[in-house]
């Protein structure tokens, strides 16, 4: 793994373009980046590159410069197409270079990730990198988002990326980037082919992602609500993240786990159809959600309402 040090080290440029609108990196073009966090993005006016070590993936994103989002519920059957996207393989070197480059341009403002916490230190010296030429260009604040199934994820990437700054680069970080935790949840199924896993994604309707305010940097706070620039619609800023990762895990988790135990006990072959059986199945996974909700209510008094609802103070 490349170790850099010096703050005026600088990789050998490759020909990327100048970006003339805000621009994301995504690391991880799976089903979560493209289903969930890619389009929030996209939709938010963001120029999104997906890096991932997929060549196929990465071929169809750059000729295609689109995908498509399915909603899973006969509603919302309308599929919406993603645009402003673009792909970069993260696991060659005249493509580490290129996303070291754009991380590097002052129209970067968000780097995000769903590849595991596994592969979060095989992409920490690209970002290294990037952060690199931020300060040699004067590319001003970056924020960095891990949207990992688990806690403390934006924690372990800062660490790994760290170890490869030296204490100038470090101390200039802790000033210019910020790494957030945050709470991700939506339900984004395998498709049933390969096929369709590269031009479209199904996903349910309900999301969230929440991000823990205090460590990010330029949030723009002079609305009605802090966001950041440009504002990501469907992205919530909290003081209170651990009670959102504690709702996430003791209530959408514990009703999914139960209902999964309880259908195997009961021979139900998906949680579509345990969830109906109204007779040994959904009372129980109703109780335990409520009773984890009553929980929740008592040690986060400060965060959430008996009626279920969030105090404003705590999600902005």
């Amino acid at each position: 793994m490349l170790r850099v040090q010096s703050p005026f080290y600088r990789p050998t440029p490759v020909p990327s373009p100048r970006f003339d609108n805000p621009t994301a990196v995504h690391f991880g073009a799976g089903s979560i980046g493209l289903g969930f966090i890619g389009v929030l993005l996209a939709r938010a006016g963001y120029h999104v590159i997906f890096a991932d070590i997929n060549p196929e993936v990465i071929t169809h994103l750059n000729v295609d410069a689109t995908y498509t989002i399915k909603y899973l519920e006969p509603r919302r059957s309308r599929p919406f197409h993603v645009r402003n996207i673009s792909g970069v393989l993260s696991n060659i070197e005249e493509g580490i270079m290129q996303l070291a480059e754009d991380i590097g341009d002052r129209e970067m403002k968000i780097v995000t990730t769903s590849i595991g916490f596994g592969a979060l230190k095989q992409i920490a010296p690209i970002i290294a990198r990037g952060i690199i030429i931020r300060r040699q260009e004067g590319a001003g604040s970056l924020n960095i988002i891990a949207c990992e199934n688990g806690k403390g994820a934006s924690d372990l990437l800062k660490e790994c990326v760290y170890k490869d700054l030296d204490k100038s680069m470090q101390e200039w970080a802790d000033r210019h980037v910020g790494f957030a935790n945050c709470s991700v949840d939506r339900i984004v199924p395998q498709p049933v082919s390969e096929q369709e896993k590269l031009l479209s994604v199904g996903v349910d309707k309900f999301f969230e992602w929440i991000v823990d305010i205090k460590a990010l940097k330029s949030v723009n706070r002079s609305g009605h609500k802090p966001h950041l620039e440009p504002p990501i619609p469907g992205m919530m800023l909290t003081e209170n993240l651990p009670a959102f990762q504690a709702r996430k895990l003791y209530i959408f988790n514990c009703g999914h786990a139960t209902t999964a135990y309880l259908g195997k006990i009961f021979h139900r072959k998906v949680i579509s159809e345990a969830i109906k059986d109204d007779k040994n199945i959904f009372p129980i996974v109703e109780g335990a959600m409520r009773e984890s909700g009553e929980a929740l209510v008592k040690e986060y008094s400060d965060t959430f309402k008996e009626d279920g609802s969030v105090d404003s103070h705590s999600a902005n």
